[in-house]
């Protein structure tokens, strides 16, 4: 029963290492040079969407 709970503790700790270390690594990685990451032109409120494109192709 122990090594049973201390084989499932184990896999548990190595899945949210393998997630935090996935996270760290996309938070390292320099946008693309072509397309960079631009700010939302547009929010979302209670009363609607703020300035958003009117078009599909705009967005």
């Amino acid at each position: 029963m122990a090594e049973t709970t201390t084989k499932q503790d184990r896999a548990a700790l190595r899945r949210v290492v393998d997630q935090a270390l996935r996270g760290i690594r996309a938070n390292a990685r320099m946008p693309h040079p072509v397309r960079p990451q631009a700010e939302a032109r547009w929010v979302m409120s209670s009363d609607g969407v703020i300035d958003a494109p009117t078009h599909l192709s705009e967005a």
